[in-house]
């Protein structure tokens, strides 16, 4: 299930309640995994746990991190800045 999450989450960037049976077996047979695991069994508190390794391996923190607020600032504000320099050049 991590290697799965974790493929997905590279992909996209973000998490998925399903997947489909083609990535389950993919997965399984590049891990060499007899048996591929059913999906529904993947218990919610492991899913969990799984998604902050995840988060935690790629250095990405949750959008409700206390900083957030200001990065999304600071990058709208350098964005506007941008535009105005582009339109006073033109």
């Amino acid at each position: 299930f991590l290697s799965l999450a974790y493929r997905y989450f590279c992909i996209s960037n973000q998490f998925f309640d399903i997947a489909t049976a083609e990535d389950i077996r993919y997965i399984s047979q590049q891990l060499e995994i007899a048996t591929p695991p059913d999906w529904e069994s993947y218990q919610a508190d492991t899913k969990k746990r799984h998604k902050q390794i995840i988060l935690d391996y790629m250095g990405v923190k949750p959008f409700s991190h206390p900083d957030t607020r200001q990065l999304i600032e600071e990058k709208l504000l350098h964005c506007a800045r941008c535009q105005l320099g582009r339109r006073e050049s033109i």
